[in-house]
Order: C-alpha cells, then structure tokens, then sequence
C-alpha cells in the first residue's frame, strides 16, 4: 500500500528518480514492473526505517519536547536549550502530522 505523506518526503524523490535512471534489459513492460518493484522495496525500507510504530514515537517525541521545555523553564537564557526545544518542537509536530496523515488514509481503505 502507498502511503500519501512518503510524497511529500525528501528521500522520496531521491528514490523514484535513482531508480527510475537504471537501466534495465527487457521489454518496456518488464522495465516499468521492475522499476516498480524496485520503489517499493525501497519505499519499505523506508517506512520501516523511519515511520514503524509511529504512535510509539509521537508519544517519545513528546516527550523529549516536555523534558526540554521543564530544562528552559529553569533557565530560560539557555540557547542550547531554546534550540534543542525548537528542533523537538518540529520533530513532534511532523510525527504528528504523520501519524494522522497514516491514519485517515488506513480508515478509508
């Protein structure tokens, strides 16, 4: 199954175009269907790589985001600290977005 968000993903494009240059020996319907082949593969790695158990990892990167925002709450003048919330402030919300993304599409299939 393909999933919509993959799309609007970095590696994705990287990937169908990588593997949409390689040659390939045999007629042009067994050139699409490996190339096919090929996307999903790699589209599997990927997910498996980045997106299995996504409620697990909303819940950690929520909780990253809690445990930054108490270490500001103690000292606020912290850059470090400011841009480590920053960047846990991004990464829970695009889990989020995922998540949600992953979900509407699996309860309309």
């Amino acid at each position: 199954m393909f999933l919509n968000f993959w799309a609007e993903k970095e590696e994705f494009m990287h990937i169908v175009s990588s593997i949409w240059r390689e040659k390939i020996e045999g007629d042009p319907f067994h050139q699409l269907t490996t190339k096919m082949r090929r996307v999903r593969d790699k589209l599997r790695v990927l997910h498996q790589h980045h997106y299995t158990h996504i409620t697990r990892r909303v819940c950690k990167a929520k909780e990253d985001w809690e445990k930054v925002q108490i270490e500001l709450d103690s000292n606020p003048a912290n850059a470090n600290l400011q841009k480590q919330e920053r960047v846990c402030a991004r990464q829970y919300m695009q889990l989020s977005k995922d998540e949600e993304s992953y979900y509407r599409q699996k309860s309309r299939v």
